[in-house]
C-alpha cells in the first residue's frame, strides 16, 4: 500500500462558528459516505480505520496556503524572552512554511517579517428564535479568520479570510502488485475522494440552517511532494487533532530535537473512561495534541504509528445499576463501535526546518 496526501480546498459560504478541526471533517465525510453508499459500509470503514487497517488521516481547516505556527516550540528553543518576538508571535497564529522556517531558526527574524499571516478572533453574536411565537434572543459564537497582508497598514492589512483547504491522507494500492485483502481499503480511499468534489457542500457544525459552518469544496489537488514520509524522518509538524498512539517524549530526534506539545481538552467530552461514574462527575473529557506541536518519533517508524483512533463509551447497563458479572459488582462501561472518536492527524515532516 501507498500513501497519497491532497489537499482539499473549499469556500467559507457565510460565517463559522469555529474553525472545524480534523474530527468535524471526519463526522461529515462519513455522513456523506452513509448516505451514498450505506451505513454498513460506513461501519466497515471506520472499524478498518480504528485497526489501523487502513491509514486515514485528515488535518483541522487552515487558511489557504498556510500553516499553524509552532509557537511553544519556537519559545522553548531560544527561550521567549525577548518581548517583542513574542508580541509579534502571539498575532500569528497561521504562516506560510517559508516564514515558519525562519522563525524556528531565528525568531528575531518576526521582527522584519513582511509576510501574510493569518489569526482567529472570537465574537458573540445576537440571534432571534423565530421558530416559537415569542421571539427569544440568544448568542452565538461567531469566529471570523483575518489574514493580515504587508500590503496594508495596521488594521487596513486586516481582510476576512474566506479560502480555506484541509489535508487528507489516504492509501491506495501498488500498480503491479497483487494485495487482495486489502482491496476494500483502495475501495474506501477511493470512494471518499469520490466524494471530496468540487462542488461539494460540507457542513461542519451547528447551526447550518442560519448560514454557518458551510464549506464548499472548490477543489482537490495532489501534495505528496511536501508529505515525503521516509524511515529517517522523526520530527513532524502537527496539523489535526492527534490522539497519540507512538510518541516518544523522552527521546530526542537525530539533530537532538524533542517534541514540544500542546492540549487542546474537547468540549465534547464523548470518552467515558471505564472507572467513573455520571453520578460522580459532570462530565467526561478528553485531551488531543493541538495543531501546532512538534512531534518527535523514532527513526524507522510509519507515520501512522503516531496516532490512533478510539470507540466512545456507552454503559451496557443503566448507570448505577447492580451487575454481578461486572469488577465491584456495578455497571461497566464497553466499547460504543458506532461512535469512533478520530485522532490520526496529517503530520508534516519538518525535519530540515529545526
Amino acid at each position: 500500500m501507498t500513501s497519497k496526501t491532497y489537499s482539499i480546498s473549499l469556500k467559507l459560504l457565510g460565517e463559522m462558528s469555529q474553525l472545524p478541526d480534523s474530527q468535524k471533517i471526519f463526522g461529515a465525510i462519513c455522513y456523506a459516505y452513509a448516505d451514498m453508499y450505506g451505513h454498513g459500509i460506513v461501519g466497515e470503514f471506520t472499524k478498518a480505520v480504528k485497526n489501523k487497517q487502513i491509514d486515514i488521516a485528515i488535518s483541522n481547516i487552515l487558511p489557504k496556503g498556510l500553516l499553524p505556527v509552532p509557537k511553544s516550540y519556537i519559545l522553548r528553543k531560544h527561550g521567549g524572552e525577548d518581548k517583542d518576538v513574542y508580541q509579534e508571535l502571539k498575532k500569528r497564529d497561521f504562516a506560510d512554511g517559508e516564514q515558519i522556517k525562519k522563525f524556528i531558526k531565528n525568531p528575531k527574524e518576526i521582527l522584519n517579517d513582511t509576510g501574510d499571516y493569518a489569526f482567529l478572533e472570537p465574537y458573540q453574536q445576537a440571534h432571534n428564535n423565530t421558530e416559537g411565537r415569542e421571539s427569544e434572543p440568544f448568542s452565538v459564537l461567531r469566529t471570523v479568520c483575518f489574514k493580515h497582508s504587508s500590503r496594508g497598514e495596521g488594521d487596513k492589512g486586516n481582510e476576512v479570510c474566506r479560502e480555506f483547504e484541509f489535508f487528507f491522507r489516504c492509501e491506495f494500492l501498488e500498480q503491479n502488485k497483487n494485495h487482495s485483502n486489502e482491496e476494500s481499503s483502495q475501495n474506501h480511499s477511493s470512494n471518499i475522494l469520490g466524494l471530496l468534489k468540487k462542488g461539494k457542500i460540507l457542513t461542519l457544525g451547528r447551526l447550518s440552517s442560519q448560514g454557518y459552518n458551510l464549506f464548499e469544496i472548490t477543489s482537490q489537488t495532489p501534495c505528496d511532494k511536501d508529505f515525503e514520509y521516509s524511515g529517517e524522518t522523526t520530527v513532524y509538524l502537527n496539523l489535526g487533532m492527534l490522539l497519540p498512539d507512538d510518541i516518544n517524549y523522552s527521546f530526542g530526534s537525530k539533530n537532538k530535537i524533542g517534541s514540544s506539545l500542546d492540549l487542546f481538552t474537547s468540549e465534547r467530552r464523548p470518552y467515558a473512561p471505564q472507572a467513573w461514574k455520571p453520578n460522580e462527575h459532570e462530565g467526561w473529557f478528553i485531551s488531543f495534541i493541538a495543531p501546532g506541536s512538534v512531534v518527535v518519533m523514532q527513526q524507522n517508524r510509519t507515520v501512522a504509528a503516531l496516532s490512533k483512533c478510539i470507540y466512545c463509551k456507552k454503559w451496557n447497563d443503566m448507570p448505577g445499576e447492580v451487575k454481578s458479572d461486572a469488577p465491584g459488582g456495578t455497571a461497566d462501561a464497553v466499547d460504543d463501535e458506532s461512535r469512533l472518536l478520530f485522532g490520526n492527524a496529517v503530520l508534516l515532516p519538518i525535519e530540515g526546518w529545526c
